[in-house]
């Protein structure tokens, strides 16, 4: 059995979820969280199409071009209804200031936010071994 996880793109105008990307396959920090962050991390958000290799002109082409990562082949990834009910991990990227920025959710508890740099699979991981154990 695979561990899901479901990717939320929300709108720089805050008027709600661009995509959600449901996957049935490695969703922990480690697989489709550190996938996420290194796609994320070489991105730029741009106004407009500036000729600029790895860059977004905003929120909704920076939801095409994840789809097109992600999405290679039949199966794993699908898209599924904005508010359809979160996988055990669930991740959320959004714009704050004109730069990119992720969260990552454990069910209720939030082990990440911030920007796709600052990103450490295995400390976040850690961080939810210790929530288990305490």
């Amino acid at each position: 059995m695979g561990t899901r996880s479901t990717t939320k793109v929300f709108s720089e105008f805050g008027d709600g979820v661009l995509i959600n990307l449901y996957g049935k396959w490695d969703g922990y920090a480690s697989g489709h969280g550190r996938d996420l962050a290194k796609f994320l991390r070489g991105i730029k958000l741009v106004l407009g199409n500036t000729g600029e290799k790895n860059a977004a002109n905003g929120m909704s082409c920076l939801a095409g071009q994840l789809i097109a990562h992600f999405k290679t082949g039949i199966g794993n990834y699908y898209i599924m209804p904005p508010f359809s009910d979160s996988e055990t991990w669930s991740y959320t990227v959004y714009e704050k200031n004109g730069k990119i920025f992720m969260t990552v959710h454990y069910d209720e508890w939030k082990l990440f936010d911030g920007q796709p740099k600052n990103f450490r699979a295995k400390r976040i991981e850690n961080r939810l071994t210790k929530r288990f154990e305490g």
